[in-house]
């Protein structure tokens, strides 16, 4: 078993910075929402990003996807998965797909939260069933990695 040591480091940072992330969203929100009015204005941004009080909600679902995504990396990158091929054929390793199709279910995941809210503010039920939506794209990933 080789460790692939950049997976390794990169996954916790990833973790690292999604859980930071996530400890300050409400600070996410408010830069994500000043940008959004340096560039459409006032008016236009707050059609975009909804209400104040719904704006950290939109947050959620993609930082918990990335802390997941920097788990299964780390995992992977420890167990040998992402180990390097032979320099003659390098093909993208097995992981690659499983991180790939982790990546979409939870980027869909929160597409859908996001534009379904439209500034109400945000339903648990909602979110955590995008959360877990991820999740099973993940599993899926990992049968059919597994299955080959």
């Amino acid at each position: 078993m080789e460790v692939f040591w950049p997976g390794a480091v990169i996954g916790p940072v990833v973790m690292l910075l999604c859980f930071i992330g996530f400890r300050k969203r409400e600070a996410l929100a408010r830069g994500f929402f000043a940008g959004q009015e340096a560039l459409h204005g006032t008016q236009r941004a707050n059609r975009i990003m909804g209400e104040p009080a719904a704006r950290p909600g939109r947050l959620t679902a993609p930082l918990l996807g990335g802390m997941a995504l920097g788990a299964v990396f780390f995992v992977l990158s420890v167990t040998g998965v992402l180990a390097r091929d032979s320099p003659a054929a390098p093909a993208p390793p097995p992981g690659f797909f499983l991180l790939a199709a982790a990546g979409i279910g939870f980027g869909a995941s929160a597409m859908v939260y996001v534009l379904t809210r439209k500034g109400r503010k945000p339903v648990r039920a909602l979110l955590w069933g995008l959360v877990l939506a991820g999740m099973a794209c993940i599993l899926l990933a990992g049968v059919l990695f597994l299955r080959q």
